[in-house]
């Protein structure tokens, strides 16, 4: 399955990290704006929670987190 893919079915935002280093590649993806990272495999998937201050109070908000695939990361430091 494709970060795309996941996030047709998903009803909240994803936020994407490389399964290589684990560096955020995007805090809430967007198919339109983030199309190569869209084509990456997902690799692990895990729910989290973003707190806000809001002017009532704290309020969360549901975050799913996904591990893509990091190969492009892994070719970047170790060129073969």
């Amino acid at each position: 399955m494709t970060v795309a893919d996941l996030a047709k079915v998903a009803h909240t935002s994803l936020k994407v990290m490389s399964a290589y280093n684990g560096k955020v590649l995007c805090h809430r993806f967007d198919s339109n704006t983030h199309k190569e990272i869209g084509e990456r495999e997902v690799k692990s998937v895990w729910a989290d929670l973003r707190v806000l201050d809001g002017v009532f109070g704290k309020q969360c908000t549901p975050l799913l987190c996904v591990y893509a695939d990091g190969a492009p990361e892994a070719f970047k430091d170790h060129p073969f």
